[in-house]
């Protein structure tokens, strides 16, 4: 016989074990069981009385859940919310929707398979030995290397600017030098004069050590020692001028200084090799079998998947099961247009949370801790599916002419942007990179502006490709950098830039399209309004239901 539905078979769960266990699966219509499970959990705990709505435990649930702390009577009104709610839930008129006895399946699942990754790591011991091993053998990787903390100033050159301005933008960094070495703050310098981000922060570039620079920097930052200032640095952009406030020589490592590290990084190695262990000898005892004629079809429905074995007892997944799992994942697609393999392993996880489910009750890591993270989350669940279908039957969709007159009040502000369609070649600044390498990129971003070479043509000769942003608002080109926003404000369409950089990246970037400013028209503004309209109704609607529910159980106490 195959079940869809586990049960407890051999007795290993218990009597409370087994009715909250049915209790999420959709056995929820018998009267009275519900307060029956929550008081045989106070009987068990040696408490005389049920505890279902403590606000003592509901207030733990939120701190678990790191959520904003808040006082003592807006937790009693959140309790008043849930219970009524969730009480309505378990009325026998009330119809869930199809999902939703899933979902509380899955809130069991989940909480119990984070209770079993947590006995697993728990259970895991690093040896001293082990520790003094990987020390040994990444020493050299664990010394901290020399680093200086270094302040810049960066001025840019201009696109395609002649030798005349580039001296005119040499000549007024070297006054600028001038000016500190007479004793201006550097930092206020630089948030005067500096043209690169840093500027914010008054030029403080932060630490850094020699294998993080293109190798002409790293060959004067080799030479500063702590207050010294640098002479003028030419870039492929622009000029750089650096002051060094502090020098951190190189460090040996010591073991007690990482040991925490390593022990840390040895104990989560362990645990996935134990956890990996685990995931297959579960999927090898539940002797997975997914329906190799489903998989070409791909119906939806009470249809089986899948079958599985759990002990002495074969269960199938349905597809509407399977969906209701794949929607919690955020995977929207449909179910034709997943591949094969990839629908299989999305099967495979099902299933295994499952079967994790059913270890961590057999290692006795089900406790009544996380019992009660079920509890609450079941009862919230229960309380969203109730609000849900209460503002469902109240929302009612705008008509149209309230559509219309939404985007005649709003007209004057559905304006998309000018828009620009940039591609471009990236490429990261390297210390083991050669230098001449860099002064190709050069050469050749200067034959892509001028239309000599394309940026397909550019992108082979650098070994690099040529990537498409898309259609680009103002906002998205000025969030690329200030200097990649003035060089693109300059182009027009079917022009390229230079080669021009941006912190630790070389940019050739090219203007593809561009589209004027407009004014977006109803048929392109109708879903969002009317997606702005249902969500402001159904919020407002939530808060008058809510509202109801507080004055009407207002001298009651959860």
């Amino acid at each position: 016989m195959i079940l869809n539905r586990k049960t407890d078979t051999n007795g290993r769960m218990g009597f409370l074990h087994a009715a909250v266990f049915l209790l999420a699966r959709g056995a929820r219509r018998a009267i009275g069981l519900v307060a029956a499970v929550f008081l045989v959990a106070s009987v068990l705990a040696g408490e005389g009385q049920a505890t279902q709505w403590d606000s003592a435990s509901w207030s733990e649930y939120r701190a678990k859940m790191n959520r904003k702390p808040v006082g003592e009577d807006q937790l009693a009104e959140e309790l008043t919310l849930l219970r009524v709610l969730s009480g309505e839930y378990d009325d026998p008129s009330f119809e869930p929707s199809p999902g939703t006895a899933e979902r509380l399946s899955l809130i069991r699942f989940e909480v119990a398979s984070r209770a079993l990754e947590r006995g697993v790591r728990g259970s895991v011991k690093v040896s001293e030995e082990s520790v003094t091993a990987v020390f040994e053998a990444e020493k050299t990787a664990l010394a901290k290397p020399k680093r200086w903390h270094l302040f810049d100033i960066i001025l840019r050159f201009e696109e395609g600017a002649s030798d005349e301005a580039r001296r005119a933008v040499l000549d007024r960094l070297e006054s600028i030098r001038r000016e500190i070495v007479g004793g201006a703050p550097f930092d206020v310098v630089a948030r005067r004069e500096s043209e690169s981000s840093t500027r914010l922060r008054g030029g403080n570039l932060g630490m850094v050590s020699l294998s993080e620079l293109a190798p002409n920097l790293a060959e004067v930052v080799a030479g500063l020692g702590e207050g010294d200032l640098s002479p003028v640095i030419e870039l492929d952009s622009g000029l750089v001028l650096l002051r060094c406030t502090k020098v951190f020589e190189a460090e040996e490592p010591d073991v007690e200084q990482v040991r925490a590290k390593i022990e840390r990084r040895l104990r989560g190695e362990a645990a996935k090799e134990a956890l990996e262990a685990l995931t297959q000898r579960l999927l090898a005892g539940a002797k997975l079998r997914v329906e190799t004629e489903w998989l070409k079809q791909r119906q939806g429905g009470v249809v089986a998947v899948a079958e599985f074995s759990v002990g002495d007892v074969r269960y199938s997944l349905t597809a509407d099961q399977l969906v209701v799992y794949l929607r919690t994942r955020h995977e929207v697609r449909p179910l034709t247009e997943i591949q094969e393999e990839e629908l299989v392993a999305l099967i495979e996880d099902r299933v295994l949370l499952e079967l994790r489910e059913h270890e961590a009750v057999a290692r006795g890591l089900f406790d009544a801790e996380v019992e009660e993270t079920v509890r609450w989350k079941e009862r919230e669940l229960e309380a969203r599916a109730v609000l849900d279908a209460r503002v469902d039957v109240e929302l009612a969709p705008p008509a149209e002419e309230q559509l219309r007159k939404a985007y005649e009040r709003r007209k004057d502000q559905l304006i998309e942007p000018e828009m620009r369609h940039l591609r471009m070649i990236r490429i990261d600044i390297e210390s083991n990179r050669l230098r001449s390498y860099y002064e190709s990129v050069r050469e050749l971003g200067i034959r892509a502006a001028s239309g000599e070479a394309s940026l397909e043509e550019v992108a082979r000769k650098l070994d690099g490709e040529v990537v498409d942003l898309g259609w680009l608002a103002p906002n998205d080109v000025w969030r690329m950098g200030r200097v990649v926003n003035d060089a693109v404000g300059k182009l027009e369409v079917g022009g390229v830039t230079q080669a021009i950089q941006e912190g630790r990246v070389l940019l050739i970037v090219e203007l593809a399209g561009r589209r004027d400013e407009r004014i977006l028209s109803f048929e392109e503004t109708r879903e969002m309004l009317l997606g702005e309209i249902m969500k402001r109704k159904r919020l407002q609607t939530e808060e008058a239901i809510r509202q109801q529910i507080l004055s009407e159980n207002r001298h009651e106490s959860p």
